[in-house]
């Protein structure tokens, strides 16, 4: 448990649990913030870090945090959090993830995953080694997993559809010298998209077996909502699963979430700045929260 961890300017109250409902964010030498008011308002959870990723089930009960080195977990909508895994050192890394329920977690225990199938309650270590792996994300049911370790030369990461009982290398050809800087993954894990770092994107909508390749300056987030439909990589978004995209004036946004049905966008803007949120399917964003050197925001999925 981390030392000395609490909550700071909580009010009592409970809504009704929608899509989009909690979020998540995270900052350099900060707390780790919640919204349960779609990103209307937020508090402060836990104690101050040097925070790098962060993801809330669609409830807002468990709220998954890393640094450099360790992943936590909280089980009760952050009142307290206990470490589970341990981190790659890599910026852009996300050494753990969640299902949208947050009943399948999946975290990084060096070249292997480590797995729970009871919310967190307890964990077992995965057999197959992923090597050194600090892109982690699941689909919103648990059941597809992708691995992934930033390098300029690796072109492939390791997919499981069998929630991690297996894995298997997804080759893809981009360019050299290019790394996937962010993805995601839909509901049934048939869309996957990714950011590409040197202005790259790669979107598949048939379980990884074939890419297309497009131009993204600066990619390095990607998110897609439950159905495929809604994707945004940057500030470039498309609302045809991946055919067409189109940019939209927000501000460069280095990281991206959406909530699953697509309704709810979030992101953050570089260096000391500010939390957006859209409720219109990301056509329009308000600023919500500043002043800050945001490192992730993440908006909890409600799977209809």
């Amino acid at each position: 448990m981390i030392p000395g961890i609490g909550i700071h300017g909580i009010k009592p109250g409970v809504a009704a649990v929608a899509d989009g409902k909690y979020m998540v964010a995270v900052a350099d030498n900060d707390y780790i913030w919640i919204s349960s008011d779609f990103g209307q308002n937020w508090s402060s959870r836990g104690s101050t870090g040097a925070w790098k990723s962060c993801s809330i089930s669609g409830d807002g009960k468990y709220i998954l945090v890393s640094n450099a080195t360790i992943t936590y977990l909280s089980r009760d909508s952050g009142a307290t959090f206990n470490a589970i895994g341990t981190c790659s050192s890599n910026t852009y890394g996300h050494s753990a993830t969640m299902s949208a329920d947050g009943k399948y977690i999946y975290a990084r225990s060096s070249y292997y995953l480590k797995k729970s199938t009871d919310y967190g309650a307890t964990f077992t270590t995965l057999t197959q080694n992923l090597g050194n792996h600090n892109l982690l994300k699941c689909s919103h049911d648990g059941k597809y997993v992708l691995a992934y370790q930033t390098s300029y030369t690796a072109q492939y990461f390791m997919l499981s559809s069998d929630y991690g009982a297996t894995f298997s290398a997804v080759s893809f050809t981009i360019a050299t010298y290019a790394a996937i800087y962010g993805m995601d993954i839909s509901k049934d894990g048939k869309y996957i998209v990714a950011a590409v770092y040197q202005g790259y994107s790669a979107i598949s909508g048939n379980y990884g077996a074939s890419w297309t390749v497009g131009s993204i300056y600066g990619a390095s987030s990607a998110c897609v909502n439950g159905t495929g439909q809604y994707m945004a990589i940057q500030y470039y978004y498309s609302t045809d699963y991946g055919v067409n995209w189109s940019s939209r004036t927000i501000g460069y946004g280095p990281h991206v979430d959406c909530s699953f049905s697509g309704q709810y966008f979030a992101y953050h803007t570089a260096s000391a700045g500010y939390l957006k949120v859209s409720a219109n399917y990301g056509n329009t964003y308000s600023s919500v929260a500043g002043s800050k050197t945001w490192r992730c925001i993440s908006i909890g999925k409600i799977i209809s």
